[in-house]
């Protein structure tokens, strides 16, 4: 042990167990020779009598370790030493769970003793698995859980502290020492070296994992991203703001692979979301505007820029990864900003659509493509009047409707051609089914195309150029959600079968993403 490292207290005979032992949770390890040592060979038990029982000090000082400690056994048939087996019995507590390590076939001694306990039994060696449980131990400690009262506790300092003027440098200072905290997690910072990062990768337990651990040590981070972006009026706490995310959506680790090398990203995707639905719960649309415009490095590319709406957006690091990112943020969301579920699932969807919204709108073509489609317009229109005009008059409206279901077809073919690369599958958007007019649609879509104040305040923060852009691009939006949902009806039950209303992110996420496209 000592050439580990280790400098044990070690104790051979029950003389040494009396006052000048320190208490047992100051010493980092104690060694006892419970049948004594070879160098004292009066104090060693041997026989079946002398391991009948033992001395009164020897059994005390086991009652204490038994009461307060858990219990790893290695290696002990527990045949041969009754006095051990009995205080086990009497003394171990049920809070602790025992771990039993035995590769071979257990005496009927402690297969008994096991089940008292109810003991985990692990065939293996002492070393393979005290390796193992090693490792496990280490994994937690890497994890680096939160008390759940330190979300809390943070929201309520941001809340305070945003209340105040000037600009609180405590918040700016609270928020940078949780960025530092993810930047300096084993999980963000990978070795660029093959066989290090490997090394690391499974020590640690794969991506999952890996993901898991770092969505849980951004919680803190994204909390107080929702506050400013709930509160944090002025240029320098939208400055702060901006820049948490951006750091955290250029990747920090110099492995190459791009979801392990890039796992700050899974933190980056947490705070753009706690940001921006903050943002469109409170209506702070200038905000909005400027997270989506949000550019930054690449990775190993400092000149080409990236955005980070691009690099963030659902389904993102965390759905590439197997997590969800509206069942991972939504919780810190209703923490801090308070405002109840129900509007925060609301503004999460509509920001969902803003972000679709925003990528056809960058179209560089987006123009000229939206002419093409109002010329579909006028046809559409039309076979509309017709049928309606029908259906008032009571005649039969077969082929006015089929002349409708055309015009629907031609337009949405159309519309689609602004989709290029914008995909609304895994969103958390909702999609019902209009069964008068035969056709899927995004409720949300419809109520924002039809809010008069919303459409002029993102026209006015410039999030389009004008209304009829931004009707337009909200248009393609409903297209890419209705195809996302069509996709998901056929892989779940069949062209037929509908569920409504559905989400359109309801599902766990597949292996392959691309399962389907626009």
């Amino acid at each position: 042990m000592s050439e580990e490292g280790v400098h044990p207290t070690v104790i051979e005979t029950p003389s040494k167990l009396g006052v000048s032992l320190s208490p047992l949770h100051t010493l980092d390890c104690v060694v006892v020779h419970l049948h004594g040592d070879y160098l004292s060979p009066l104090a060693m038990l041997n026989t079946d009598s002398e391991l009948e029982s033992y001395d009164t000090q020897l059994q005390e000082f086991l009652r204490e370790i038994l009461t307060n400690y858990g219990l790893i056994i290695a290696g002990w048939s527990a045949a041969y030493d009754p006095a051990l087996k009995s205080l086990i019995e009497r003394h171990y507590p049920g809070r602790y769970t025992p771990t039993w390590i035995e590769p071979f076939d257990l005496s009927s001694q402690a297969t008994d003793l096991i089940g008292q306990l109810k003991a985990t039994r692990i065939e293996s060696n002492a070393d393979e698995a005290l390796g193992f449980l090693e490792d496990a131990v280490v994994s937690m400690a890497t994890k680096r859980s939160r008390h759940p009262l330190a979300v809390s506790v943070a929201v309520a300092a941001a809340k305070r502290e945003l209340s105040k003027e000037p600009v609180s440098i405590q918040l700016h200072d609270t928020l940078h020492s949780e960025l530092s905290l993810i930047a300096t997690l084993p999980e963000t910072t990978l070795p660029e070296d093959p066989s290090e990062a490997m090394a690391a990768l499974t020590a640690m337990g794969g991506a999952h994992n890996m993901a898991q651990r770092t969505a849980e040590a951004a919680r803190s981070a994204t909390a107080l991203a929702a506050c400013l972006g709930y509160w944090g009026e002025g240029d320098q706490y939208e400055k702060l703001l901006l820049d948490a995310v951006s750091r955290l959506s250029t990747p920090l680790s110099a492995h190459p692979q791009p979801d392990t090398g890039g796992m700050s990203r899974v933190a980056g995707q947490s705070l753009f979301y706690g940001a921006g639905v903050a943002a469109v719960a409170a209506e702070r649309w200038d905000l909005l505007i400027r997270l989506l415009r949000l550019e930054t490095p690449g990775k190993g590319k400092r000149e080409n820029l990236e955005r980070a709406v691009d690099v963030l957006a659902a389904p993102g690091p965390l759905g590439r990864l197997k997590l969800d990112p509206y069942k991972t943020v939504t919780p810190l969301l209703n923490e801090a900003l308070t405002i109840g579920s129900e509007p925060v699932e609301r503004a999460w969807e509509r920001f969902e659509v803003l972000c679709l919204a925003h990528k056809i709108l960058s179209n560089p073509n987006f123009h000229k493509l939206a002419e093409v489609v109002r010329e579909y317009d006028e046809p559409l229109a039309a076979a509309t009047k017709a049928r309606d005009e029908a259906q008032a008059s009571g005649k039969d409206t077969y082929f006015e409707r089929v002349a409708l279901t055309q015009a629907r077809q031609d337009s949405a073919a159309q519309l689609g051609s602004l989709l290029r690369q914008v995909r609304a599958d895994h969103l958390h958007i909702e999609v019902v089914e209009d069964f008068k007019e035969d056709l899927l649609y995004s409720p949300e879509v419809r109520r924002l195309q039809v809010d008069a104040w919303a459409l002029d305040a993102l026209v006015r923060a410039e999030f389009a150029t004008s209304e009829a852009d931004l009707v337009m691009a909200l248009r393609a939006v409903d297209i890419a959600a209705s195809a996302a949902a069509s996709a998901l009806i056929e892989r779940s039950r069949g062209p037929h079968f509908f569920m409504d209303p559905r989400w359109l992110d309801e599902r766990s996420y597949p292996e392959n993403l691309a399962a389907a496209s626009v």
